[in-house]
């Protein structure tokens, strides 16, 4: 039996260096036939009815802003909302400032349209004034005729002048009555007219005055009394300017009385000297002129050494 023959072992170097060879010139040995693996392909699973979420990546919510209304309520809500909102309340508080502007010019026209009425009232009744003063004149002459003349009148003269007085009278009472009654009519209507403009006024000095208030107008009368207006001035002031003018006239005789108050409790203090303050150089030069003076005065090196030494200490602070 023929003995077989033993097969030589490749080192590890020749196994390398056929590889290389092989990868640059091909090899000798017959290729390997490929096996393809199978592939697992994906096998269609029924779509269910719900859909399995995916994990998407999470998008953090806008930033929430506070606002608050004027209820005092407060809310939470987006950027755009916040801006939205303040752009809506700032058209809001101009609007309202439109406003007030508005209806104080319409409460100053209106007031000086009650003026003018009262002007055309007088003129509406002027005729009628003037005629009742012509009887009135008329009635005294012949009331002065038949004094200065009694003796030399007979009885029938006096009886007609008296009859002529008399229906002066009655004409000058129908005139007077006349005048009154227009009067009155004219005073409801003013005094109607009156009463809106002070509610008006009073809408417009809300919003101009801080804290007006029934008690704050009383006090501004009686202010508005003591610098010399009447009653009735300070009742039928409906335009919103002079009460301004004059709560602004009190605001500053209050501060003016308050800073006299501050004086004297300043004045009735005990006084304080004030001190003098010396600038850094100039102490830097009176210390070293004292260091002059002292090392002119030293007698010995370790006394001018040891001044040296303390003014090198305390320029450096030590």
């Amino acid at each position: 039996m023929a003995q077989d023959t033993p097969q030589a072992v490749e080192t590890p170097q020749e196994i390398a260096e056929q590889k290389i060879s092989n990868m640059l010139f091909g090899s000798d040995e017959p290729e390997e036939e490929l096996v393809e693996e199978p592939v697992d392909e994906p096998v269609d699973e029924p779509d269910d009815d719900i859909a399995e979420p995916k994990n998407e990546p999470v998008v953090e919510g806008d930033e929430l802003f506070e606002i608050q209304l004027e209820s005092g309520a407060v809310y939470e809500v987006p950027a755009e909302l916040k801006d939205a909102f303040v752009r809506q309340k700032d058209y809001t508080t101009k609007t309202q400032e439109v406003a007030a502007q508005r209806r104080e010019a319409e409460v100053i026209q209106e007031s000086v349209r009650l003026q003018e009425s009262q002007y055309k009232f007088v003129d509406s009744v002027q005729a009628e004034v003037d005629e009742a003063r012509l009887l009135n004149w008329q009635i005294e002459n012949y009331t002065q005729h038949m004094r200065d003349n009694m003796a030399n009148l007979s009885d029938r003269d006096i009886l007609t002048i008296r009859s002529t007085v008399d229906e002066l009278k009655e004409k000058k009472q129908a005139l007077s009555q006349a005048v009154t009654l227009k009067y009155q009519y004219y005073q409801q209507a003013a005094e109607q007219a009156r009463k809106g403009l002070r509610d008006k006024s009073t809408e417009v000095l809300k919003q101009k005055i801080p804290n007006w208030s029934p008690d704050l107008q009383s006090e501004i009368k009686a202010f508005g009394q003591s610098v010399g207006f009447t009653e009735q001035e300070l009742e039928n002031a409906v335009d919103p300017r002079e009460w301004q003018v004059l709560w602004e006239a009190s605001q500053y005789r209050k501060l003016q009385a308050g800073k006299s108050a501050a004086i004297h409790k300043v004045q009735g203090a005990p006084q304080i000297k004030p001190k003098s303050r010396r600038s850094p150089a100039q102490d830097a030069v009176t210390n070293r002129l004292n260091v002059h003076k002292r090392l002119k005065s030293s007698n010995s090196s370790q006394q001018k050494a040891e001044i040296i030494q303390d003014d090198i200490a305390r320029r450096l602070g030590l």
